[in-house]
């Protein structure tokens, strides 16, 4: 029985000011004491944009540039802003937010 090839993972990079928000995510979430929580968040949203960031979040808009859509995803305590050029097998992660309610805000 032959299997079909899996489709090559997404590189995932992010925008310059997503580092400073995810240090900025992590001195939060170490005064509340839900670092782990956090890590996982990180850890589990990395993981579905290398895999499956079309089914995994849900489509804003189209960019200018073909084949490109700009995507939001929620893994709490995080909700997250991507484009994905899928073309490229390419993700860009834009912003990185807290989700209301979740201690980090």
């Amino acid at each position: 029985m032959a299997t079909e090839p899996e489709e090559p993972g997404y590189k995932v990079d992010r925008l310059p000011q997503v580092s400073a928000q995810i240090r900025e995510l992590a001195a939060r979430a170490a005064t509340q004491s839900i670092g782990q929580e956090l890590t996982s968040a990180l850890k589990g949203m990395l993981e579905r944009l290398e895999t499956k960031p079309l089914d995994w979040g849900d489509p804003e808009y189209r960019t200018r540039k073909k084949d490109g859509q700009v995507c939001h995803g929620i893994l709490y305590p995080l909700i997250v802003h991507y484009v994905v050029f899928k073309a490229e097998r390419a993700v860009v992660i834009l912003n990185i937010e807290p989700l209301p309610g979740s201690g980090l805000e």
